[in-house]
């Protein structure tokens, strides 16, 4: 899909929504630096998100859109995204500020990071808008009544 561009002449991020099975994940640049992750696949209270690039390095942060438009199904009756599940097709490096921005009066998303090829945070990697984060190297993660699973 669309990598983020800063600025012409500037390098380009490495947060990237791959072409195929991308849950509807889409990437855009924002205001100073920042990449912004939109859409996914919203399921109940659970918004899932694929990338297959998440390095942090050439931005100021990375924000996830939990409200936006893209990923409410109903905009007369929104859903309140209580668990976000992105998973990370490549290694994924964390090294500046993730904001997941959460719907008014909610104090917080649980986060879920699967990144089979490792995770690294470093430097200023924080997160922030985040209520339980969840970093994991698996494949896999089961739901545990329905026995299915995010992959």
């Amino acid at each position: 899909m669309l990598a983020a561009l800063i600025a012409p002449g500037v390098a380009r991020a490495d947060v990237v929504a791959p072409n195929a099975n991308s849950h509807g994940t889409e990437v855009t640049n924002g205001t100073a630096g920042d990449a912004v992750v939109d859409g996914g696949v919203l399921r109940g209270n659970n918004l899932f998100q694929r990338l297959q690039k998440f390095d942090t390095t050439p931005l100021n942060k990375v924000n996830f859109l939990t409200k936006s438009n893209k990923s409410q199904v109903d905009l007369s009756n929104p859903i309140l995204v209580k668990n976000l599940f992105l998973s990370v097709l490549e290694p994924a490096l964390i090294n500046k500020a993730v904001n997941v921005e959460s719907q008014a009066g909610f104090p917080g998303v649980n986060f879920y990071l699967l990144s089979p090829m490792g995770i690294t945070i470093s430097g200023a990697g924080t997160f922030t808008g985040v209520n339980t984060l969840l970093l994991t190297t698996s494949k896999l993660l089961y739901r545990f009544l329905v026995r299915a699973a995010f992959i």
